[in-house]
């Protein structure tokens, strides 16, 4: 949880010892709210409480939250409980290549600091769609990894592809 921590800290001393908030650019300047783009599939049960416990606990003068999921019934119905102040929500359709498609076209656009994925199959997706944007990227997962995760005939090279994937993730961190 502290590497978590650390990489949405954003905060940065300055030479008399202050600190001030926000994501330095290109010269050097500390400017205003980290922009955080939170990509989950399902954002129901655990992750929807995960969000409530630890988004709520963060400044909100300081982090604008984007939350790019899926267009169903379910995320529509919970839109309201998801309990992060101030934030937009992004439904994009069904999870698949549309959806990775528009999340790479709104990286583009919108330049967010960090990503925070949320489960493994958005972990990938952003892991694939950032390969241009080399956004921060933090992948908190909800689920493990066992022998039975990865199976078939190329259940070798599904575990190499993934691993690969998840290496290009800033932080890595593990729920349960």
């Amino acid at each position: 949880m502290v590497s978590l921590w650390r990489a949405f800290r954003g905060d940065q001393k300055t030479g008399n010892g202050k600190r001030m908030t926000g994501i330095k650019d290109s010269d050097g300047m500390v400017r205003g709210r980290t922009k955080v783009l939170v990509v989950i599939r399902h954002p129901t049960g655990g992750i929807r409480t995960y969000l409530k416990y630890t988004y709520a606990h963060l400044d909100a003068s300081k982090y604008q939250f984007t939350i790019f999921t899926i267009r169903d019934e379910a995320t529509e119905q919970n839109e309201g409980s998801l309990s992060v102040r101030d934030c937009e929500v992004i439904r994009a359709g069904k999870f698949g290549f549309g959806f990775a498609w528009r999340l790479f076209w709104d990286l583009i656009r919108r330049r967010p600091d960090i990503i925070h994925s949320q489960g493994s199959s958005c972990g990938v997706t952003v892991s694939l769609v950032n390969w241009v944007t080399r956004i921060p990227h933090v992948i908190t997962f909800h689920e493990t990894f066992d022998e039975d995760t990865f199976t078939g005939r190329w259940k070798g090279l599904k575990k190499r592809i993934v691993s690969a994937l998840f290496s290009r993730a800033d932080c890595l961190n593990v729920v349960g």
